[in-house]
């Protein structure tokens, strides 16, 4: 794709209190051939760098059933556009090629859900009989139907699962219905993203505009990585060798995690596991090589390895500065150091 796609009627949307430097990832990639009206990133701390045309809102720490409370009561508050497109950490753009107008036809679009859903394990399962569509992990929401859900009274619900997209396409699904929200058919919604792991209603992860979960993500991110190098190798005739990253979280946790990947690491930075793994697999010499970051996690995993030239880019940054660790400094000064 050569040129953006231009979405004036649709806001970019992450809230979120956990994996805030990947949801902020979330956004940047669901951006890279996409203009949105705005893009919004709604957290209850900053990311380890911000990123320019992101606006931040503060919100205070939340778990699961406050986010299902927000994205019912409030989402209308944080949107003046038609449309919003939600995304999450484990949820975003994979394939813009792949958008289709027609998905704003309607007021609500998510991944298709399967007949069943297994809610708690070995006791009972969640049956989708009369709408499949569907997940609101990564989904396409109208300002319509933000401001008819926000009328539902969500602290006296007493249905067993409180997941707003369960609530919103369920079990109000009749009454959504009756009040005039339009959900894209089953047809349109398997387009529009995947969720399934067994690729439910003829799916492929390389013909969807977006995807939602965890299980999905490391497909995802090669995917990312691989167009990333096309598009470096198209406008300089380089590419990179290769590309690391952490997949764990061990502190936070979320819907459908992955238990094992819950863990204490050495690869999350600022430990410097990926930074020695990429120095062991390129016989690389610490004393010759640049570790260039936009966070201080970045510069203390780079230390921590035992490379020299450590350098932090900071849009602010004025004037260099150096201490033991590394030189902080803006683009322009990083480019006429390097010369």
């Amino acid at each position: 794709m050569n040129k953006k796609i231009s979405l004036p009627d649709v806001t970019l949307l992450s809230i979120t209190s956990v994996n805030i430097d990947q949801t902020q990832l979330a956004l940047n990639v669901s951006s890279l051939d996409i203009e949105f009206a705005k893009v919004k990133l709604l957290c209850s701390s900053l990311p380890s760098s911000k990123l320019p045309y992101i606006e931040y809102i503060q919100i205070p720490k939340i778990n699961y059933m406050d986010y299902s409370r927000i994205m019912i009561k409030d989402l209308y508050k944080f949107f003046e556009t038609k449309f919003c497109l939600i995304v999450q950490a484990d949820g975003f753009v994979v394939n813009s090629d792949f958008w289709n107008n027609d998905f704003l036809n309607y007021d609500y679009i998510g991944a298709p859900w399967p007949e069943k859903v297994q809610v708690n394990p070995g006791k009972w399962f969640l049956s989708f009989n009369q709408n499949k569509v569907g997940n609101g992990g990564f989904s396409i929401r109208s300002n319509k139907l933000a401001k008819v859900t926000s009328k539902i009274d969500f602290n006296n619900l007493t249905f067993p699962v409180k997941f707003e997209d369960v609530v919103i396409c369920h079990y109000l699904y009749k009454d959504m219905i009756k009040q005039g929200i339009k959900f894209a058919p089953l047809e349109l919604a398997a387009q529009f993203s995947i969720e399934s792991p067994k690729n439910l209603y003829g799916q492929n992860i390389d013909k969807v505009f977006g995807f939602h979960g965890n299980h999905l993500r490391a497909k995802v991110i090669k995917k990312i990585h691989s167009k990333l190098n096309n598009k470096i190798y198209k406008k300089t005739g380089t590419f990179i060798d290769k590309y690391y990253y952490c997949p764990h979280y061990p502190v936070a946790g979320f819907k459908k995690e992955i238990k094992k990947l819950k863990i204490i690491c050495k690869c999350r930075k600022p430990k410097p596991g990926l930074f020695l793994e990429a120095i062991n697999d390129f016989n690389l010499d610490k004393k010759n090589i640049y570790n260039i970051g936009n966070a201080k996690s970045d510069m203390y995993a780079g230390y921590s390895a035992g490379i020299k030239r450590n350098f932090l880019l900071s849009e602010d940054k004025k004037n260099i500065t150096y201490n033991k660790r590394y030189i902080e400094l803006n683009y322009e000064n990083f480019i006429s150091k390097l010369k």
